[in-house]
């Protein structure tokens, strides 16, 4: 089963439950083969600054498989860059448009928190 979290609203609780929920679909044995995709747009994108907070356990979940992507729209509109990222972080052209395509090839859709 695949999985994209959607994830668009800021705050260090926010960004705990989001990471949260991700390592919790993970554990659950009684969801085999899972692929957690995290996309990030609106003040979402701020998780996943490169030396944030939470960077530890954002390397831990990637090194776990789960890919983090991170609308361009959004990081242009807060004046970020891709360099300005964690490291797992990758860039993709819209949000929406990612949550389209993953939901067109079967990822279950959740908003988070």
């Amino acid at each position: 089963m695949n999985t994209a979290f959607h994830f668009s609203v800021g705050g260090e609780a926010a960004y705990g439950t989001v990471l949260s929920n991700i390592e919790n679909i993970l554990a659950d044995t009684t969801v085999p083969d899972t692929a957690v995709v995290l996309v990030t747009n609106g003040d979402g994108v701020f998780l996943l600054r490169d030396g944030g907070p939470h960077a530890a356990r954002i390397t831990d979940l990637h090194e776990r498989g789960v890919s983090f992507r991170v609308c361009s729209n959004s990081l242009k509109s807060r004046e970020l860059t891709a360099e300005s990222l964690h490291p797992a972080a990758e860039v993709v052209p819209s949000g929406g448009g990612e949550l389209t395509r993953l939901q067109a090839a079967g990822y279950a859709y959740i908003k988070t928190p």
